[in-house]
Protein backbone atom coordinates (compact mmCIF):
# COMPACT_ATOMS: atom_id res chain seq x y z
CA UNK A 1 0.00 0.00 0.00
CA UNK A 2 1.07 3.47 -1.07
CA UNK A 3 1.64 6.13 1.87
CA UNK A 4 -0.99 8.28 -0.44
CA UNK A 5 -3.49 5.18 0.46
CA UNK A 6 -2.35 5.11 3.76
CA UNK A 7 -3.01 8.80 4.22
CA UNK A 8 -6.54 8.57 2.60
CA UNK A 9 -7.41 5.76 4.97
CA UNK A 10 -6.11 7.04 7.88
CA UNK A 11 -8.22 10.63 7.52
CA UNK A 12 -11.24 8.41 6.11
CA UNK A 13 -10.76 6.74 10.05
CA UNK A 14 -9.85 9.92 11.79
CA UNK A 15 -12.83 11.94 9.61
CA UNK A 16 -15.25 8.89 10.56
CA UNK A 17 -14.23 8.73 14.13
CA UNK A 18 -14.95 12.43 14.68
CA UNK A 19 -18.30 12.42 13.52
CA UNK A 20 -19.14 9.56 15.61
CA UNK A 21 -17.53 11.35 18.70
CA UNK A 22 -20.05 14.33 17.68
CA UNK A 23 -23.38 12.39 17.15
CA UNK A 24 -22.72 10.47 20.83
CA UNK A 25 -22.28 13.80 22.19
CA UNK A 26 -24.75 15.61 20.43
CA UNK A 27 -27.04 12.20 21.76
CA UNK A 28 -26.09 12.57 25.64
CA UNK A 29 -26.18 16.24 26.08
CA UNK A 30 -30.02 16.10 25.02
CA UNK A 31 -31.68 15.74 28.46
CA UNK A 32 -29.33 18.23 29.77
CA UNK A 33 -29.96 21.03 26.73
CA UNK A 34 -33.36 19.96 27.57
CA UNK A 35 -33.36 21.12 31.09
CA UNK A 36 -31.37 24.44 30.22
CA UNK A 37 -34.15 25.67 27.83
CA UNK A 38 -36.45 24.16 30.35
CA UNK A 39 -35.02 26.53 33.16
CA UNK A 40 -34.46 29.66 30.30
CA UNK A 41 -38.16 29.48 30.08
CA UNK A 42 -39.10 29.70 33.68
CA UNK A 43 -36.61 32.35 34.53
CA UNK A 44 -37.98 34.64 32.14
CA UNK A 45 -41.81 33.80 32.45
CA UNK A 46 -42.77 32.13 29.92
CA UNK A 47 -46.50 31.00 29.83
CA UNK A 48 -49.41 30.50 27.35
CA UNK A 49 -52.73 30.92 28.01
CA UNK A 50 -56.18 28.65 27.07
CA UNK A 51 -58.97 29.14 25.14
CA UNK A 52 -60.59 30.47 28.98
CA UNK A 53 -57.91 33.25 28.81
CA UNK A 54 -56.46 31.15 32.09
CA UNK A 55 -52.80 30.91 32.78
CA UNK A 56 -51.04 27.71 31.35
CA UNK A 57 -47.57 27.09 32.59
CA UNK A 58 -45.76 24.32 30.54
CA UNK A 59 -43.98 21.37 32.14
CA UNK A 60 -40.95 19.96 31.58
CA UNK A 61 -42.66 16.96 29.48
CA UNK A 62 -43.14 19.12 27.11
CA UNK A 63 -39.75 20.15 26.12
CA UNK A 64 -38.42 18.37 22.85
CA UNK A 65 -34.85 17.97 22.23
CA UNK A 66 -33.20 16.25 18.62
CA UNK A 67 -30.10 15.94 17.30
CA UNK A 68 -29.93 17.78 14.46
CA UNK A 69 -26.32 17.21 13.52
CA UNK A 70 -22.77 16.26 15.01
CA UNK A 71 -21.98 18.24 17.90
CA UNK A 72 -25.22 20.25 17.42
CA UNK A 73 -28.98 19.90 19.87
CA UNK A 74 -32.11 21.63 18.66
CA UNK A 75 -34.67 22.21 21.97
CA UNK A 76 -38.02 23.05 21.17
CA UNK A 77 -41.49 23.89 22.88
CA UNK A 78 -44.91 25.21 21.81
CA UNK A 79 -46.89 27.98 24.29
CA UNK A 80 -50.16 27.74 23.51
CA UNK A 81 -52.28 31.72 23.12
CA UNK A 82 -55.89 30.59 22.90
CA UNK A 83 -55.83 28.77 19.78
CA UNK A 84 -52.81 30.46 18.41
CA UNK A 85 -49.53 29.68 19.67
CA UNK A 86 -45.67 30.22 19.91
CA UNK A 87 -42.74 27.65 19.03
CA UNK A 88 -39.70 28.30 20.76
CA UNK A 89 -36.54 26.83 19.25
CA UNK A 90 -33.38 26.92 20.81
CA UNK A 91 -29.75 25.39 19.24
CA UNK A 92 -26.86 24.34 21.11
CA UNK A 93 -23.20 23.47 20.00
CA UNK A 94 -22.35 20.65 22.29
CA UNK A 95 -18.78 19.21 22.73
CA UNK A 96 -17.45 16.59 25.72
CA UNK A 97 -16.31 19.34 28.14
CA UNK A 98 -19.54 21.93 27.73
CA UNK A 99 -22.54 23.15 25.65
CA UNK A 100 -22.14 26.50 24.04
CA UNK A 101 -26.02 28.33 23.32
CA UNK A 102 -26.23 29.23 19.64
CA UNK A 103 -29.77 30.58 18.56
CA UNK A 104 -32.96 31.20 19.36
CA UNK A 105 -36.14 31.66 17.10
CA UNK A 106 -39.65 32.13 18.07
CA UNK A 107 -42.35 31.92 15.26
CA UNK A 108 -45.77 32.85 15.94
CA UNK A 109 -48.37 31.07 14.10
CA UNK A 110 -50.44 34.81 14.19
CA UNK A 111 -49.40 38.16 14.22
CA UNK A 112 -49.84 38.17 18.16
CA UNK A 113 -51.81 36.61 20.58
CA UNK A 114 -55.49 36.70 20.24
CA UNK A 115 -57.69 39.00 22.53
CA UNK A 116 -61.09 37.91 23.68
CA UNK A 117 -62.44 40.88 21.73
CA UNK A 118 -60.42 39.63 18.39
CA UNK A 119 -62.07 36.42 19.08
CA UNK A 120 -65.98 38.01 19.33
CA UNK A 121 -65.30 40.68 15.99
CA UNK A 122 -62.95 38.79 13.67
CA UNK A 123 -63.49 38.28 10.19
CA UNK A 124 -61.48 35.87 8.00
CA UNK A 125 -59.37 38.21 6.48
CA UNK A 126 -57.78 39.15 9.52
CA UNK A 127 -55.91 35.77 9.66
CA UNK A 128 -51.85 35.96 9.11
CA UNK A 129 -49.31 32.71 8.13
CA UNK A 130 -45.99 33.19 10.21
CA UNK A 131 -44.31 35.96 11.88
CA UNK A 132 -40.23 35.26 13.33
CA UNK A 133 -38.39 36.43 15.55
CA UNK A 134 -34.66 36.14 16.22
CA UNK A 135 -32.68 36.08 19.47
CA UNK A 136 -29.39 36.41 19.38
CA UNK A 137 -26.48 35.23 21.72
CA UNK A 138 -26.40 38.73 23.21
CA UNK A 139 -29.61 39.63 24.19
CA UNK A 140 -30.53 41.21 21.61
CA UNK A 141 -34.11 40.83 19.70
CA UNK A 142 -34.75 42.03 16.87
CA UNK A 143 -38.53 41.34 14.90
CA UNK A 144 -38.64 40.53 11.08
CA UNK A 145 -41.90 39.87 9.75
CA UNK A 146 -42.37 36.79 7.43
CA UNK A 147 -46.13 37.01 6.72
CA UNK A 148 -48.26 38.61 4.88
CA UNK A 149 -52.01 39.71 5.32
CA UNK A 150 -54.25 38.26 2.81
CA UNK A 151 -55.48 41.76 1.19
Amino acid sequence: MTILKKAAVSAAALLAAVLALGYLTAWRSLDSCAADAYSDMRSRGISGSDMRGRKVVLSRNEVFAEVTGPFQVEVSYMVPHDLHGSLHIRRYLVMPWRRYFRSSDVFYLSDYPAQRHDRENSSPSGISTVASANIGNGGRHSRGEAASRPG
